[in-house]
């Protein structure tokens, strides 16, 4: 699953891989002037948008010259998937939490990614996530570091000039995180070696993490 955020200035090469990436199954995202320019940053005329192929004729869907061209384009293109935003959706969501924008890009990626996600998260949207797997002597793993965004301040303090200090913290209940197959075998939360037992759910690994005070990571031992 690769997302293109505005990605003007793409190489003929790079624009080749991309297109053969999504022609073998992969999925696509981009928005906005994706492709357009060459790695220079040299606008493209119709030529050369023609001779590149890349991920903005994978997501062409509609007559190029039309008066009318639509925001969104959603198709597929060989075994791959790809949608393409007109709007800078992604920018405008960094500026302002718009739901509606949220939700069009969750739906574009999981659409386009066409499976279930390896690793999936059941939070309130204050908890903040990301992942990364290891691997050595000792044997692989996957670590899932969640970080608790509640400010008790309200964020009080000037934008430009607040400080990130905690007088307290709003714990955040509930959390789940899902494994698909194949799941890890052993589950632990750092700091503190705290071991998690996971439950089986169709043919994913759940595992439910105690309250979040400000930052934990969940680690899957394979």
């Amino acid at each position: 699953m690769l997302v293109l955020a505005n990605a003007a200035a793409l190489s003929d090469a790079q624009a080749q891989a991309i297109r053969a990436y999504v022609l073998a199954g992969g999925g696509l995202v981009a928005t906005s002037d994706t492709s357009l320019a060459d790695e220079l940053g040299r606008p493209r005329g119709d030529h050369d948008r023609e001779r590149a192929r890349g991920c903005r004729r994978c997501r062409r869907g509609a007559d190029p010259n039309a008066k009318d061209p639509p925001a969104v384009i959603v198709r597929r293109a060989a075994r791959g998937r790809v949608v393409y935003l007109a709007a800078g959706i992604d920018a405008a969501l960094l500026s302002y939490a718009y739901p509606y924008q949220r939700r069009i890009l969750i739906r574009a990626i999981d659409w386009a990614a066409g499976e279930p996600f390896s690793i999936s998260v059941d939070s309130p949207m204050a908890v903040h996530v990301t992942f990364w797997e290891q691997a050595d002597a000792s044997g692989r793993r996957i670590i899932v570091q969640l970080w608790n965004g509640i400010d008790s301040a309200a964020s009080h303090g000037l934008p430009g000039m607040d400080v990130p200090l905690r007088e307290e913290t709003i714990p955040v209940h509930g959390i789940r995180v899902r494994f698909a197959d194949p799941a890890p075998r052993r589950f632990h939360v750092e700091p503190g070696g705290l071991e998690i037992l996971s439950r089986r759910e169709g043919s994913s690994a759940v595992v439910d993490l105690p309250p979040l005070e400000v930052h934990a990571m969940l680690v899957g031992e394979y």
